[in-house]
């Protein structure tokens, strides 16, 4: 199970991707990648436990939003990435209990 706890301990993984985020009550979890040309990433739950209202944002190297949170209740959500560069991924999941989500 993976997922970092913060922006600076994010997960690095290679796109294309499928990864298991391990979620901690009001915690998030934190995946970075490197997209190699501009496009559209497109995240889904493949397996997450029912209940749980799910979110994801989408941050640059810099720490700043690109954009802001998106629920996952329709899938997939889609993020336009405008140039090559470096990306963190956030995943929330409110009323989340430790458990693994897969994306």
């Amino acid at each position: 199970p993976g997922g970092g706890e913060s922006f600076g301990k994010a997960q690095r993984i290679e796109l294309p991707a499928t990864t298991t985020a391990q979620l901690q009550p009001n915690q998030s979890a934190w995946l970075r990648f490197a997209a190699i040309s501009q496009g559209q990433l497109s995240v889904v739950l493949q397996q997450a436990p029912s209940g749980i209202e799910f979110s994801v944002r989408l941050w640059n190297r810099e720490q700043s939003v690109i954009v802001d949170w998106k629920l996952m209740s329709a899938q997939p959500v889609t993020f336009d990435l405008a140039t090559p560069a470096e990306y963190v991924l956030e995943i929330f999941g409110k009323n989340a209990t430790p458990t693994p989500v897969t994306l």
